[in-house]
């Protein structure tokens, strides 16, 4: 009976001790984080965009056999595959990227650029996500927002211009009009100042003429 506090007090202290060393070794373990972006975003049909997928080790050691996967929606079109680090392959719609071993608070950045042929894939709703999985951890997963591509605004046909006389005065594309005077042409002094000085001209030849 004297023997149970022993075993009591021996017991209590390897719990105090064991919590912190089990903390330790929660700590010093791979911590991959995963991110996926899409630019533009959201996608538009028959545009291009670019898918990019960053993989960053928060963790003190390195992350061993490490591999992004991404199953891309059947209405985008895959043309071209980049990595930063590793190899990749591909199998319909869906993406590998072999990355290797993640350092600690190394970024390993790749990229899908596809063209979007439709708004929505046939087996919608729309969602692209992508996944991370490494050597005795738990995987990652990184989705964008679930929403479908957006189809380009028809385009309005070309609509001709009415003739300048039917466009309002204030019409920026109206050239300058030289509206006529409210009943009647405007005057013209020139054409005045002619017979002004027709008629002068005549008059004198005749005052020269009754003084012969």
């Amino acid at each position: 009976m004297r023997r149970l506090p022993k075993l009591l007090i021996i017991l209590a202290l390897c719990l105090t001790l064991g919590a912190p060393l089990s903390a330790l070794a929660q700590f010093n373990v791979p911590n991959p984080v995963l991110e996926i972006t899409a630019s533009p975003f959201p996608l538009v049909v028959n545009q291009g965009a670019r898918i990019t997928v960053t993989a960053t080790n928060f963790g003190p050691v390195n992350a061993d056999n490490v591999v992004i996967t991404n199953g891309v929606p059947n209405n985008l079109w895959i043309y071209a595959l980049a990595t930063t680090q590793g190899s990749y392959t591909m199998f319909n719609s869906n993406v590998e990227f072999h990355i290797g071993t993640l350092a600690p608070n190394q970024v390993v950045t790749t990229t899908i650029d596809v063209s979007v042929v439709r708004a929505s894939p046939s087996d919608s709703p729309f969602n692209d996500c992508a996944g991370l999985t490494y050597l005795n951890g738990t995987a990652r997963l990184s989705c964008l927002p679930n929403q479908p591509a957006v189809s380009n605004p028809p385009r309005s046909p070309a609509v001709p211009l009415p003739p300048n006389g039917a466009r309002p005065i204030n019409d920026p594309y109206r050239p300058p009009v030289f509206l006529p005077v409210a009943g009647g042409s405007p005057l013209n002094i020139s054409n005045i100042l002619w017979v002004l000085g027709a008629a002068s001209l005549l008059a004198a030849v005749l005052l020269k003429r009754r003084q012969v």
